[in-house]
């Protein structure tokens, strides 16, 4: 007959319940380290794919046929202030009371009266009588005061935004200075000779230009 031994018994079935543990644990683990089923990868994919195709439609969008993006309202506006900040967009004084004669030429040949040939007219003429006033059309300071054989007492001004005006034709009676300041508006001369242009009626010879490029005056000083 066997032994009934009843602390034998217990012993195993602590010991069944310590393995059914371990074999618990050990399975658990085991399916957290399984690979993710492909369906779930297939979902990830497809969004991943989904977001990216979404991104790229939206910055084809802002981009036009030239390749060059589409500008923002900021951006457009920053243009339109910086183009009214621009030297011609100012308010000028005319150089004298009279009309405009002879127009700037924009670099073609026109037929110059005095000298019987076609040359380039860098300037506009500004009609005026004999000894009239000549005033300064925006403030500026006097970059040079010279005498030309051709062009005769002329007078240079540096004025805001890179502008620089050119008098030419005034007389000997000119007493500005180089340095010298001027306020729009101020005498700074009279009209005197002019012996390239003397065939027609008196007259000054304003030149203007902007950034160093030559500019028709009428644009240049806002007269159009």
């Amino acid at each position: 007959m066997k032994e009934n031994n009843p602390k034998k018994r217990f012993y195993y079935a602590v010991l069944t319940g310590c393995l059914l543990v371990i074999i618990g644990v050990s399975a658990v683990i085991y399916n957290s380290a399984l690979p993710k089923p492909a369906q779930e990868i297939t979902i990830t994919t497809r969004r991943q794919i989904t977001t990216t195709t979404a991104d790229i439609q939206n910055e084809l969008a802002n981009v036009p046929a030239t390749g060059i993006p589409k500008p923002t309202t900021s951006e457009s506006t920053t243009t339109a202030v910086n183009k009214e900040e621009k030297a011609y967009t100012g308010d000028f004084a005319a150089p004298t009371d009279g009309k405009s004669t002879s127009d700037f030429s924009g670099g073609e040949m026109v037929k110059n009266s005095t000298m019987g040939d076609w040359r380039v007219h860098n300037g506009t003429d500004f009609a005026a009588g004999e000894s009239d006033s000549v005033f300064a059309v925006q403030n500026g300071t006097v970059a040079a005061v010279d005498k030309d054989e051709m062009w005769g007492v002329t007078v240079t001004l540096n004025c805001p935004d890179s502008l620089t005006v050119k008098y030419c034709g005034l007389d000997d009676s000119v007493k500005l200075k180089k340095g010298d300041t001027v306020k729009k508006g101020e005498i700074i001369g009279k009209i005197g000779t002019l012996p390239i242009e003397s065939a027609d009626p008196a007259h000054i010879h304003v030149e203007t230009t902007v950034d160093g490029q030559a500019v028709n005056p009428l644009e240049a000083l806002n007269l159009l």
